[in-house]
């Protein structure tokens, strides 16, 4: 479905890039207390956001993709 809306997004509206963010202490994930530290918690989310990337990559391979995470101070990337 994701992949779906957006591929109607690139070829209505001419998107060009993806901004896919995850965040701390998110509950689908059993929220930061199955953690051991907020590193890895935030391993573990950059993890999932690299393997979202691959997917949206392998379907829509010329569009950007930016990874971002939230945490208690703000935004950061994902490398």
């Amino acid at each position: 479905m994701i992949l779906d809306a957006l591929e109607l997004a690139i070829g209505l509206h001419g998107v060009s890039r993806l901004i896919i963010v995850d965040h701390v202490d998110c509950g689908a994930y059993g929220g930061s207390k199955q953690f051991d530290s907020a590193e890895e918690e935030r391993r573990f989310h950059g993890e999932r956001l690299h393997e979202a990337r691959e997917v949206v990559a392998d379907a829509q391979p010329e569009i950007e993709i930016v990874l971002l995470y939230q945490d208690h101070d703000g935004l950061s990337p994902i490398e």
